[in-house]
This record gives structure tokens, C-alpha cells and sequence, in this order.
């Protein structure tokens, strides 16, 4: 018999007895911790195969440091920069169907300078993710699978073809997300009550946030579900108190955090009911317009979308855990040891249903670009590591094949995606910016934030995205308005057509009417208005 404080036991209470042939074995239990659980997570803090895979995500991602602001990018710094009070829309003067939390992380990069900071700031989302997926995995699947979770996560987290590279809400949430994944886990495992207590809380904290960074993303909350539903299905009975501290502990942690960014918006002045309403009313809307009027550009965002998803390996690291998951083995257990939290195989499982939720999601998004595709990429890493590592022994080949598809799609894809790219939007913004004087202001027309943002000039027109114009301002009225009224700005550029359905002859008149053409550069019209005297923006090569 080992004694209470031996290998597997950690005080008087950390085992429970069970009778075999030659006496009393302790066996850990759910609420208890041993040598050996703390032992795993004391090496995969100092794993070096996680730790390179960290270190060489940033890598990666500082030699991209320096490109072009995308349009998502451009438009958020825009809004982080000026939200700060109560103004004419919703984030200050700009309007924009995003929850606050994603907006105060742009306005945090915009005030430590913009562009640089909020690469950083993706840096740092990256290197989270990769930790907290290996933390997750390890729970399940030992050192092995933390390992092949890390390269997993570090290759999709890098490559363009999951549009990883433009720092978007998906890849901001992505880290709340594997955080939230990995303290469901460590909730359910040989812990002591008062730290799955906290991992409980911290589940719902990060779930929550994700959710409040891009508001689609409630992917932590369905894993406590599929957790939840998944062990009683399976008559863990062990885990039913576990489940429950876990369900209760979520809500606690949502609803703090619910309320402190609640509290945080409307001390900057903008309405929480209101941030709601954008937040889903209006996204059911856009999907309206978007189906009502598709358009050649859209069906191709699609196309590309599902050629990414197979060619980034997606496709094949869902394919592959689902397989795995529905082998029949003598025990489905970790080739490293026994697990210290639920079974491999409900793991597994439930991580597939929040992927699978993912890939909905992804469906339902409407206009179906690229950096969509990072959603799925925390429990596809994990779940495939599981799988990979209960299959070990009689699937190394497997292991190390999936591992390197992922991480040779990503080298090819970076091949391309390091190259100096852009539109040329960035430029004219600039341009438009070094010619401009105090006071002047400039409206974009249509979906094109970089001209704006880059410009450093204000807009009086709340809508730096085709989206909400096309639903909020179908007819051009507001536009209409804002052209003919005192705060008509200085400079107008149409960028790209508003197409048929929103353009008007009374936005035209009202441009013969008080705006002069100064350039036209590669198709883009430059206006300014009339009694005013610039130097034409001519864009740089």
C-alpha cells in the first residue's frame, strides 16, 4: 500500500481505496491532486517543443509587423482612436456591429501608436493561444499531446491561408477561447476544490469575453455543454458534483465579466442596450441584405474560404479526430498515463462539437472572409492531440504526418503571404493626410477604413464599412446630409462603386454641386470641396 503522501497522493485526503488481490491501492479522485498531476503541468510549463513553437509563432509574425493596415485593422484603430465619451453614434462618432471589448483592445493599440502596438498585441494573442491549448491537451493527453497541440495551433496561428496575419477579433478572442477550453478541463480534473473553483470562474470569464471580442464566438460555453451532456450520456457519475461546480462556476465568471465591460462601456459613453442591438438584431439584418443581393465578389470569398480550409489542413485535422474518436480500443487511454480529469474519448468529443459549432458559425457569417477560419483552429488542435496521443502507440506515422501537413501548409502559405501587399489604400491615406491642413475631415466611400484611418482624419459620416451603410443607410440619405450640411467634410474619396442599388442622383448632386475632382488614381475618385485649395493626394509607388 502507498502511503498517503507517495506518488499518487497529496495528504490523507488525496486518495480514495480500492480493494485488489494484494491489498488497498489508492487511486486519486476528482477534487484531489497528486505528484504526478503536478508534476505534467510543472513540465509542460517548461516543455521546449511548446515553448520553440511560442517563440517562433512570434517570429513569424514580427517579420509581418510592418505590412499594410487590412480594412478591419484600419477601421478599428479608427474608432479605438476616438472612443473615449458620448458622441454622434455608437463608439463616439463611428458606428460599427462590434462588442466593446474588441473595440477597447484597438483603442488600447491606437493610443500606444497604432499599427506596430497592435501587432504586438496579436503577438501576444498568439503566444496565449499556443499555452493555453498545450495546457488543455496536456490535461487530457500528456506532454505528447501538449506538444502536437502547440505545432497544431502555432501553424494555423500564422499562416495567411486562415488569414492569422491581420490582427481581426477572431485572432483576438482566439486566446480567451483555449483559455476557456483548458479551464473546463482543469476544473474537471484531480484538483483541489478551491482551484477548480477557480478554473471554474476563470471558464465563464474567458468564455464570455471571447464572446464580447467577436460576439458569434461563444465556443467556451458550448464546450462546458458538450462536456456536460456528453459525461452524463456516458454515466460518469464521478463527474456529476465536478459538472455542476463547473455549470455554476461558468455562469458566475459570464456574468462578472458580463457586467464589468457592461459598466466600462457606458462609462465611456455608449449605450449597452444599443451595443446589443448591433451586436445580433443588426448582424440578422445584414445576413438579409447580404442573401437578398449576393454579388461575384461574395461567391468567391466563399470559394476561397473552402479551398483555405482544406489547403490550411482544417479539413483534415477535423477528419482525422473525428475518425480517431470513433475507433473502438481496448481503453482509449494516453499512451503517457492515466488522464487526470474526464475520459480522452468525451474530451475528444466535445471538442469536435465545439469545432463542429465553429464551422456553423463560419456558415452563418455571410460574407465568409478568410480570418474566419482561425475560430476552429483552438479545438481542432486539441481534440486532434488527444485523439493522436490515445492512438500513439499504434499511430506514430499518423501523428507526425498530420503535424507536418499542417506546418508545411503554413511554411508554403507564408511564402506568399510575407510579400508586400495592399491596394494602394494605405497610400492614398497617407497622401491625403500629408496634404491635408487642421481641421479637415474626409469620408470614404465604401468599405475601404484604410483611407480614413491612415489619413489621421476625422470622419463626419459614422459608417467606415460597406455593411452598415448598405443596412443603416440603404438610400444614401444620411451620406446625402453629411455632404450637404456644415460638417460636409474635405475631402471625399470613392473608393469603390456603392453599387446601383445605393448610389442616387442626389449623392451625385450633391457632389457636382459643392465638390471638385482632383484625382483619379487607378479608378479612385478623389474629391474636394469647392473654395478649398490642397495639393493633389498623388499616391507614391
Amino acid at each position: 500500500m502507498l502511503p498517503p503522501g507517495g506518488r499518487l497522493g497529496c495528504g490523507r485526503r488525496a486518495a480514495s481505496h480500492v480493494h485488489s488481490g494484494r491489498g488497498q491501492v489508492p487511486r486519486p479522485t476528482v477534487g484531489t491532486v497528486g505528484d504526478l498531476d503536478g508534476g505534467r503541468r510543472r513540465t509542460l510549463l517548461r516543455d521546449p517543443v511548446v515553448l520553440a513553437c511560442a517563440v517562433l509563432a512570434v517570429g513569424v509574425r514580427l517579420v509581418a509587423v510592418a505590412r499594410p493596415l487590412g480594412p478591419d485593422e484600419a477601421g478599428y484603430l479608427a474608432v479605438g482612436r476616438q472612443w473615449g465619451s458620448a458622441g454622434t453614434s455608437l463608439y463616439g462618432d463611428y458606428w460599427v456591429d462590434r462588442p466593446p471589448l474588441l473595440v477597447g483592445l484597438f483603442r488600447l493599440a491606437a493610443l500606444a501608436g497604432g499599427t506596430v502596438p497592435l501587432r504586438l498585441l496579436g503577438c501576444l494573442a498568439v503566444v496565449v493561444s499556443i499555452l493555453a491549448v498545450a495546457r488543455a491537451a496536456g490535461s487530457a493527453g500528456g506532454p505528447p499531446a501538449a506538444r502536437v497541440a502547440a505545432i497544431v495551433a502555432g501553424a494555423l496561428l500564422v499562416t495567411p491561408m486562415t488569414g492569422a496575419l491581420e490582427v481581426d477579433g477572431e485572432l483576438l478572442a482566439a486566446p480567451f477561447i483555449a483559455v476557456s477550453l483548458a479551464a473546463a478541463l482543469e476544473a474537471l480534473a484531480v484538483v483541489p476544490r478551491r482551484r477548480a473553483v477557480t478554473a471554474s470562474v476563470l471558464c465563464g470569464a474567458s468564455a464570455v469575453a471571447a464572446a464580447l471580442v467577436k460576439q458569434n464566438m461563444v465556443d467556451g460555453l458550448v464546450m462546458v455543454l458538450a462536456l456536460a451532456v456528453g459525461l452524463r450520456a456516458g454515466g460518469h457519475r464521478r463527474f456529476a458534483r465536478p459538472v455542476r461546480r463547473l455549470v455554476a462556476g461558468t455562469v458566475v465568471g459570464g456574468l462578472l465579466t458580463a457586467g464589468l465591460v457592461a459598466a466600462w462601456t457606458a462609462a465611456h459613453g455608449t449605450s449597452v442596450p444599443q451595443v446589443l442591438w448591433a451586436m445580433y438584431p443588426f448582424r440578422l439584418e445584414a445576413s438579409r441584405a447580404i442573401a437578398a443581393h449576393p454579388s461575384a465578389g461574395a461567391l468567391g470569398r466563399i470559394q476561397g474560404l473552402v479551398a483555405n480550409a482544406a489547403g490550411s489542413g482544417l479539413v483534415v485535422l477535423a477528419g482525422t479526430a473525428a475518425v480517431l474518436v470513433t475507433r473502438r480500443g481496448p481503453s482509449w487511454r494516453p499512451a503517457s498515463g492515466d488522464p487526470t480529469g474526464p475520459p480522452p474519448r468525451v474530451v475528444t468529443a466535445a471538442l469536435l462539437v465545439v469545432a463542429g459549432y465553429g464551422a456553423v458559425s463560419i456558415a452563418m457569417g455571410g460574407n465568409s472572409w478568410l480570418h474566419y477560419l482561425l475560430e476552429p483552429v483552438a479545438p481542432l488542435a486539441v481534440a486532434l492531440a488527444v485523439a493522436l496521443a490515445v492512438a500513439a502507440a499504434s499511430l506514430p506515422r499518423t501523428t507526425r504526418a498530420v503535424a507536418g501537413l499542417v506546418v508545411v501548409s503554413a511554411a508554403l502559405a507564408l511564402v506568399g503571404g510575407l510579400q508586400p501587399h495592399g491596394d494602394g489604400a494605405d497610400r492614398l491615406g497617407a497622401e491625403i493626410g500629408a496634404v491635408s491642413r487642421p481641421g479637415d475631415s474626409i469620408v470614404t466611400g465604401f468599405g475601404h477604413a484604410q483611407v480614413t484611418s491612415v489619413s489621421g482624419l476625422p470622419s463626419p459620416y459614422p459608417y467606415l464599412w460597406s455593411l452598415p451603410a448598405h443596412v443603416l443607410d440603404p438610400h444614401l440619405r444620411l451620406l446625402d446630409r453629411v455632404l450637404a450640411g456644415r460638417r460636409a467634410p474635405t475631402w471625399f474619396v470613392l473608393y469603390s462603386s456603392p453599387g446601383p442599388r445605393s448610389w442616387t442622383a442626389r449623392t451625385q448632386h450633391e457632389l457636382d454641386l459643392r465638390y471638385h475632382e482632383v484625382d483619379d488614381v487607378s479608378g479612385h475618385l478623389v474629391y474636394l470641396r469647392d473654395g478649398l485649395h490642397r495639393a493633389p493626394p498623388v499616391p507614391s509607388a
